[in-house]
């Protein structure tokens, strides 16, 4: 069958030399840094679009609640805290559409509205409180940025709306 000779090399020869796992370390770091700028691409993008994506869909049913429900509805951005809620007037009964949460926590995004008061409120018709201006709500992360425009009557422009 197999010579002893054959037998004491094979017991020899049981793992991989220095030489042969500091070539795999070495290939393994070159991939790495061509890698991670392109995921961190990848992760700033997705933020971006996850907080545009919240942000729109926030506004859209705060708008249609207001429509469907006849009730005054509540838009707030509180730094980059997002939430919103509508209510009774008459009986002061609220209803949470979008429970508080913070989008910067969640995405890693920065957002800066262009008024202090990232407050936007709908009629029962869902028409926005300020028929008068078109609100801004810019978003960026790294190098990365887009924005979300909410215009007078309460209607969402396409993206990169502020020039």
């Amino acid at each position: 069958m197999h010579s002893p000779q054959l037998r004491h090399r094979a017991r020899q020869r049981s793992g991989f030399t220095t030489a042969e796992l500091l070539i795999v370390i070495i290939i393994m770091g070159v991939v790495s840094a061509l890698a991670i700028p392109r995921l961190t691409v990848i992760r700033d993008r997705n933020g971006i679009d996850s907080a545009r994506s919240q942000l729109e869909s926030t506004v859209t049913s705060a708008r249609s609640a207001a429509r469907q429900r006849s009730m005054p509805s509540v838009v707030q951005l509180s730094g980059s805290v997002l939430s919103s809620w509508t209510y009774s007037p008459t009986t002061g009964d609220t209803v949470w559409l979008v429970r508080p949460s913070d989008l910067g926590a969640a995405t890693g995004v920065d957002i800066t509205t262009t008024d202090k008061a990232a407050t936007i409120n709908f009629d029962t018709r869902g028409f926005a409180d300020r028929a008068d201006s078109v609100r801004v709500w810019r978003i960026t992360i790294g190098e990365r940025s887009d924005s979300v425009c909410i215009g007078p009557l309460g209607h969402l422009y396409k993206r990169n709306c502020e020039q």
